[in-house]
């Protein structure tokens, strides 16, 4: 096998904070590990064993009513994109809402920022529906007088 060498006189390496020592940092030419060769002839083979998923699911569903929700809340898309786009941090989000995971609200804002488009046109429809819901209810029960009606109930 070919090693690339490199002087590393300090840093850190896979979490080990190197001292101002001469060193060697081989760097291993393929899919070998990398190995610190330290100054008395000792050497530190750097073993990571970080397993990187290419599809991890965004923890989003929809309900019936096709509202999208994070997974196994009862919080909604708009609310994480809402707080998201106020400049709330994820631990901030956390807080206000103790039923999400800090890592379902860091997923869901990669989700927010990869799919922008997507995911506005979306908050434009629940815009454009929650406008209409309270249109309707407004209609059905109007604002007008209800200090008077529950006045009167009262005597």
């Amino acid at each position: 096998m070919r090693w690339n060498q490199c002087d590393a006189s300090f840093g850190v390496l896979a979490g080990v904070y190197l001292k101002r020592w001469p060193t060697k940092l081989a760097l291993p030419l393929g899919d070998a590990q990398p190995a610190l060769v330290l100054p008395d002839g000792m050497s530190y083979a750097a073993t990571m064993s970080l397993a990187i998923e290419q599809t991890e699911r965004v923890p989003l569903t929809a309900d019936s009513d096709g509202v999208i929700r994070v997974a196994g809340t009862r919080v909604t898309l708009d609310t994480v994109a809402e707080a998201f786009q106020q400049g709330a941090t994820a631990e901030e989000i956390v807080q206000q809402y103790p039923s999400l995971s800090l890592a379902d609200v860091y997923s869901v804002f990669g989700y927010l920022l990869r799919h922008q488009t997507e995911v506005t046109a979306y908050l434009d429809q629940r815009a454009a529906q929650q406008a209409t819901v309270r249109q309707e209810n407004e209609r059905l029960f109007t604002p007008q007088g209800v200090r008077a009606r529950l006045t009167a109930r009262r005597s």
